[in-house]
């Protein structure tokens, strides 16, 4: 019995506290909202919003992914996919009610695909989103390579090792990897094809993306959001920042979103 007292006790200051202290509540709110967050292009985990998400209560997870430097190709977007999937999974496991899954750059390509393949999010964070290869193939920077990549793949090469020339904003940088992982970021109507992967979701859900100022001409509102289907809680913010800035520029609208998202 004074065990039960003590246990009532603890609860009812916790409460006390709870409501005393509005940041203290939302705290306990947020402890609830698991938060996958991918980085971008050859970048590092984690990125500049992980560890202030983290300060604020979320549970956030900062993958490594085959497009960052550490990995640089080493599997195709599919096995990318399947990660996610685990992590997601392990965060429901671990007492998350919700989970969102996002990233900056060609991070929120991967959460892109990743929910128009399993569709389990609770929501998107898309912070200046990239990796453009439709474009890229249209305007010729990667036609030859994924041409070539293409006509091995047809003649059953798909394991054969390919060098080619990765595009990071207008940077070209020459990788190594094999035919079928080259042909799963590279195709142009493929996975990592923004409005195709955007098209392919069919559940609304809450979606925030933040557009940088000189990707907006190119993957705009009418390329993503508009293909979206549609929430009510869903936002899209142009910042006037640069594709590099962006998506630590945006920590304000990440928070508020996130926020309304914890409270619902």
């Amino acid at each position: 019995m004074q065990r039960r007292r003590r246990f009532l006790a603890a609860g009812a200051a916790t409460l006390a506290t709870a409501v005393a202290c509005p940041a203290f509540a939302a705290r306990l709110a947020n402890i609830e909202i698991g938060l996958i967050l991918m980085h971008g292009k050859w970048g590092r985990s984690p990125g500049p919003l992980a560890p202030y998400l983290e300060r604020e209560g979320y549970r956030v997870r900062s993958p490594d992914m085959p497009w960052g430097a550490r990995r640089l190709y080493d599997a195709p977007y599919r096995t990318a996919l399947e990660e996610l999937h685990l992590q997601v999974g392990q965060l429901r496991a671990a007492g998350a009610r919700k989970v969102v899954v996002g990233g900056e750059s060609f991070g929120a390509n991967g959460a892109l695909a990743y929910q128009a393949h399993y569709g389990d999010a609770d929501a998107l964070v898309l912070l200046a989103p990239g990796h453009n290869p439709g474009g890229w193939y249209r305007s010729g920077d990667t036609r030859d390579d994924v041409d070539r990549a293409t006509a091995l793949a047809k003649e059953g090469k798909s394991t054969e090792r390919i060098t080619f020339t990765d595009m990071n904003q207008s940077n070209p940088r020459k990788m190594i990897a094999t035919v079928d992982t080259y042909l799963s970021y590279f195709a142009p109507r493929g996975r990592a094809n923004m409005n195709v992967s955007a098209r392919r979701i069919k559940a609304p859900l809450p979606v925030l993306l933040v557009n940088s100022a000189d990707e907006a001409p190119t993957h705009g509102r009418a390329y993503i959001f508009d293909a979206l289907p549609p929430h009510p809680r869903s936002e899209y913010v142009e910042s006037p920042l640069a594709h590099g800035a962006a998506a630590e520029g945006a920590r304000a609208d990440v928070q508020r979103f996130l926020d309304v998202l914890a409270q619902a």
